[in-house]
């Protein structure tokens, strides 16, 4: 008598090398992952993989570094980053908002509230949130549109500016 567990899965029938046929459980592969509004398949994620199988990958395989982007398709982020800009600027209400976005936009207005309050300014204290100098205190130089200079040693280093945070 079978597993009480494995009684309702698929079986397969195979041939053991001594001629002999037995069953066998066949593993269910995992789905796609989608978007969470438009529920396209999301690029650059393992599909197809069980959790054990993800976590033998390196960190750059098992998910992209994007905001959101193992959560939206590059679509919907780009309309979540323009309704959350759109929302700090006062140009939209909160009741003018798409509500399948609502979550993300205030998702990412936490990510960058900072910035907007000018707490990244040059000599303020940061840590490294991502990256392989992740949890790494720096000490910004300059600041640019997309990217903070900081001095590592002696030669002078850049990392996006989303992927630091103020300690001050």
């Amino acid at each position: 008598m079978p597993n009480p567990n494995q009684k309702f899965k698929k079986h397969k029938s195979t041939r053991t090398p001594n001629t002999k046929v037995s069953r066998v459980i066949v593993k269910k592969k995992t789905s796609n992952h989608k978007c969470a509004v438009c529920k396209k398949t999301l690029h650059g994620m393992p599909h197809g993989k069980r959790a054990f199988e993800v976590k033998k990958l390196s960190k750059t395989q098992r998910r992209p570094e994007n905001l959101l982007s193992s959560i939206l398709c590059p679509e919907c982020r780009q309309i979540a980053y323009q309704e959350a800009v759109m929302f700090k600027n006062n140009l939209k209400d909160e009741k003018d908002l798409d509500l399948r976005y609502v979550k993300y936009i205030k998702m990412i207005m936490k990510k960058i509230e900072w910035l907007f309050m000018g707490l990244l300014k040059v000599g303020s204290k940061c840590t490294i949130m991502q990256g392989r100098n992740f949890g790494k205190k720096i000490v910004v130089d300059s600041v640019d549109e997309k990217f903070v200079y900081y001095k590592n040693k002696d030669k002078t280093e850049k990392i996006g500016i989303l992927h630091v945070f103020p300690l001050e």
